[in-house]
């Protein structure tokens, strides 16, 4: 993410602005499931800082956006809104975003979408892939669609069962109750993982972030990581 001065017309007119990457742009395009607004899932993104490089802990590539807006929490019913997971408490606050690629150590030749679950898809029109877990058949929507061309309209339950073991979804379960939603994307060889969380009161000023975003990202990649090496 840069910040791009922009004129108009004259000096006096000048202002500036975020312009995402061309990188950062991709990668959204990649996983409209996870930046897009979804009814009972995602709220949508607004992304504006990125991280690249590689990881310390498995040395392959890894990408990372964070981004937030505002909320408001003053007229809500539930008083979970008002309070965060750090300690925060108050009546307005900012809902983050944290979108992470990271390549696996396989390929696995399958899309597969794992996103939250919402009543539209609740009794009879829950039709999506069943796994072993009831817990996590309850949480998550799963989909999934073969890689390769010629099977293009083959559900690939096989391949779902070998990437989300009893271990895989159990990992995916225990990060949605630490998070206020997440959602993954698996596109052969890459895991996309998404987690949306809020910050309220002091925490979500600009001190209490500056405090805080450290430790955000490290409990973000400690989450990947119990979810990627059972995925690989």
């Amino acid at each position: 993410m840069t910040r791009t001065v922009v004129y108009n017309g004259d000096e006096r007119g000048r202002s500036s602005k975020l312009v995402k990457s061309e990188r950062e742009r991709a990668v959204e395009a990649l996983v409209p499931e996870l930046t897009k607004p979804t009814v009972g899932a995602f709220v949508g993104t607004n992304f504006d800082g990125e991280f690249w490089g590689e990881s310390s802990q498995d040395r392959l590539p890894f990408w990372l956006a964070i981004g937030s807006m505002q909320m408001d929490t003053g007229l809500a019913f539930n008083t979970d809104l008002k309070r965060d997971s750090r300690g925060g408490s108050g009546t307005s606050g900012q809902f983050y975003s944290l979108l992470g690629a990271y390549k696996l150590g396989r390929k696995t030749g399958i899309r597969a979408v794992i996103k939250p679950e919402n009543t539209v898809h609740v009794g009879p029109l829950d039709r999506d892939t069943k796994l072993e877990s009831i817990a996590f058949n309850d949480a998550f929507h799963i989909s999934g669609a073969h890689k390769d061309a010629a099977s293009s309209g083959d559900v690939p339950e096989l391949e779902l069962f070998r990437i989300l073991t009893p271990a895989t979804q159990d990992s995916m379960v225990t990060a949605l109750k630490r998070y206020h939603n997440v959602g993954f994307v698996i596109d052969d060889d890459i895991l996309f993982f998404m987690a949306q969380d809020k910050l309220v009161g002091e925490n979500a000023s600009r001190n209490g972030l500056d405090r805080l975003i450290s430790s955000i990202v490290a409990d973000f990649e400690k989450t990947k990581f119990g979810i990627k090496n059972y995925v690989e």
